[in-house]
């Protein structure tokens, strides 16, 4: 993906996104995350971009070219390598959610030298909530007290 498309897509008032996830019950593991899905609805609804979510069983090309017609960019909330080692092979752009979270204003593109292309989908400190691990997607901690305890243990002696 490049910064200009990203730009395009950006801009555009009549894009219509697709935002998809990969699930498989019980092999869903850190792939199709909930919270980075739910991060880029909340920036389509504030941009008031027109979006569909649909949950597939396998991403590929033959598959989303059924939805050619209605859908103009596809953000696949999946495996990041999807989007880049296989993007060209889709018809239309299918977006990484960092490169959606470029696209929708949430982060900046990053191409120089100093601060390359965020390969950090699956880091526990990763640099945006466009990732699984990212500090706001985190689950919260039980909130329950911890209460510590003490044993004493006495010894007596006999004899």
């Amino acid at each position: 993906m490049t910064c200009a498309l990203l730009f395009q897509v950006c801009v555009s008032n009549y894009v219509i996104f697709m935002i998809f996830t990969w699930f498989s019950p019980g092999t869903l593991g850190r792939q199709g995350s909930p919270p980075v899905a739910r991060n880029l609805e909340a920036r389509l609804r504030a941009l008031n971009k027109s979006f569909i979510f649909v949950l597939l069983s396998e991403i590929f090309p033959a598959k989303l070219a059924l939805f050619e017609d209605q859908i103009d960019v596809w953000i696949q909330v999946a495996c990041p390598r999807l989007s880049i080692d296989w993007g060209t092979e889709f018809q239309k752009p299918i977006l990484t959610p960092y490169e959606a979270a470029v696209a929708l204003d949430l982060a900046e593109w990053r191409e120089t030298t100093d601060s390359a292309y965020p390969m950090d989908y699956y880091a526990y400190d990763s640099l945006g909530s466009w990732t699984p691990n990212h500090r706001d997607n985190r689950p919260a901690l039980n909130a329950r007290a911890i209460t510590q305890t003490s044993v004493v243990v006495k010894q007596e002696h006999t004899g």
